[in-house]
C-alpha cells in the first residue's frame, strides 16, 4: 500500500505499463455514483470502458465513503458529507474549500492525511485544476503529508544546467566523480545516468525484465528500468518484480505474467496510475502542468529543476471529477535551441521525443525528480 492510502486491494488484476489485464472483476454501479458516470461518458463516446478507470474509481469512492465517517467528528454538516460522494466537480470543490478550513486545526495525523489525500484526488478534473486548492496543497507538501519519504538525492545541478543551456556534453563521461549522490530508498541512485541509460536502451529489451507484446505496453515498465538498471535504485516496497522461471518472456496476457513473474499488486513498476501515486512522494521536487499551461510556459518550466532521469507521468480526466495517468516516460535529453524537455519511453519507442508534442493528446502532466 503507498503512503497515500488510496489503494485498496478489492480487485484481482494485473496492470501492465498503460494497459490493464484484468481478471473479469467488475464495478457495482448501482452504487458508485463515480463508476456509472464513467461509463455512460463512455457510452457517449462510443469507446469501451477501462477495468484499471473502474478499480480507480472504485478505490477513490471506498476512500470518500471512510472520509464521510472521519468529518463527522469536525463538521456535522449533513450537506456537506452528501457532498464529498457527489459527481459535481463544483459540489466537490466547495467541499475541498471547507476542508481547507478544517485542516490546520486537525491534530490527529491520520485524519489530515485523509483530508489532504481528497484534495489531492480532486485538485483537478481535466478540464479545471482548481488553484486555491493547488494552493494550499503546495504550502502543506513536504512539511507533512510527504515530509518522511522525500527523497535525498543531490546532483551536480550545475553540470546539468549548462547541459540545458548546451555549454557542456558527456564526452568526458566523468562529471559524475564528484557527486556525492544519496536517496531515501538507495544510496547509489544517479537520477542522470538513469536518463542516460534511457537514452542508449530506448529499442533494446533485456531479458532481465519481461517484454510486453501484441497489444499490451510497457511503458512504466521501462521506466523503472532506466531508475533500477541505469540509475541503480534498488527495490522497495512494491516497486520490485522478480522473475519466477524462464518459460514465458514476451508476455501478451496476464497468465503468462504471473507464471513467470513475481510482482505485486496493484504494480507500481508496470502501472503508469499506481507508479503515479506511488513515486510521488520518493520525489524530490514534483510538478504538475495544465496541457494549456505547459504549452505557453514551457520555456520557464525548462529551467526549473528537472534534470535528466525525471518520472514524466501524463494524465487524462475521468468522468469529470478526476484525472488518471495513462503514460509514462523519463527525461533523456535537452533541446537547449527550443528549451524544451526530451524523453525516452516506450510503447512507441523513443529516444528524445518532445514533451511539447507528448503532451499534445492528454490534459496534464507529472513530473517527479528524484
Amino acid at each position: 500500500m503507498n503512503k497515500n492510502g488510496i489503494y485498496v486491494l478489492l480487485v484481482g488484476l494485473v496492470i501492465i505499463g498503460c494497459v490493464t489485464f484484468s481478471f473479469g472483476i467488475q464495478s457495482n454501479a448501482a452504487t458508485n455514483g463515480y463508476v456509472k458516470k464513467y461509463l455512460l461518458e463512455e457510452k457517449k463516446k462510443k469507446e469501451n470502458p477501462e477495468q484499471d478507470t473502474i478499480d480507480m474509481l472504485n478505490e477513490y469512492y471506498s476512500a470518500d465513503v471512510k472520509l464521510q465517517k472521519i468529518v463527522l467528528k469536525y463538521n456535522k454538516d449533513k450537506n456537506l458529507n452528501q457532498a464529498i460522494t457527489s459527481t459535481d466537480f463544483n459540489k466537490k470543490r466547495n467541499v475541498m474549500y471547507a476542508f481547507i478550513k478544517l485542516i490546520p486545526n486537525i491534530k490527529d495525523s491520520q485524519d489530515k492525511n485523509a483530508f489532504l489525500e481528497y484534495l489531492q484526488r480532486y485538485v483537478s478534473n481535466g478540464e479545471i485544476r482548481d488553484g486555491k486548492v493547488e494552493e494550499f496543497l503546495n504550502k502543506i507538501e513536504g512539511k507533512s503529508l510527504f515530509s518522511t519519504q522525500k527523497a535525498t538525492t543531490t546532483v551536480d545541478e550545475a553540470y546539468e544546467k549548462n547541459m540545458k543551456n548546451g555549454k557542456s556534453s558527456d564526452a568526458t563521461g566523468d562529471e559524475f566523480k564528484k557527486e556525492n549522490q544519496t536517496a531515501h530508498v538507495a544510496k547509489a541512485f544517479n537520477r542522470v545516468n538513469a536518463g542516460k541509460w534511457a537514452y542508449k536502451n530506448y529499442n533494446k529489451y533485456s531479458k532481465s525484465y519481461p517484454k510486453f507484446t501484441g497489444k499490451y505496453n510497457d511503458c512504466t515498465n521501462f521506466v523503472s528500468q532506466a531508475l533500477h538498471t541505469g540509475g541503480k535504485l534498488g527495490f522497495f516496497g512494491k516497486w520490485k518484480i522478480h522473475r519466477k522461471n524462464k518459460k514465458y518472456w514476451n508476455i501478451n496476457s496476464a497468465k503468462k505474467l504471473d507464471y513467470s513473474w513475481s510482482v505485486t499488486d496493484p504494480s507500481p513498476w508496470m502501472s503508469a496510475r499506481t507508479f503515479n501515486s506511488y513515486m510521488r512522494s520518493k520525489a524530490k521536487y514534483t510538478f504538475n502542468y495544465s496541457n494549456n499551461y505547459y504549452r505557453i510556459h514551457y520555456k520557464s518550466i525548462y529551467n526549473q529543476k528537472i534534470y535528466r532521469g525525471s518520472a514524466v507521468i501524463f494524465l487524462e480526466g475521468v468522468a469529470g471529477i478526476s484525472v488518471k495517468a495513462k503514460h509514462v516516460m523519463i527525461m533523456s535529453s535537452y533541446n537547449s535551441k527550443t528549451k524544451d524537455i526530451l524523453l525516452a519511453g516506450h510503447s512507441t519507442e523513443r529516444q528524445k521525443y518532445s514533451l511539447r508534442n507528448a503532451i499534445k493528446n492528454y490534459s496534464e502532466v507529472n513530473i517527479y525528480t528524484f
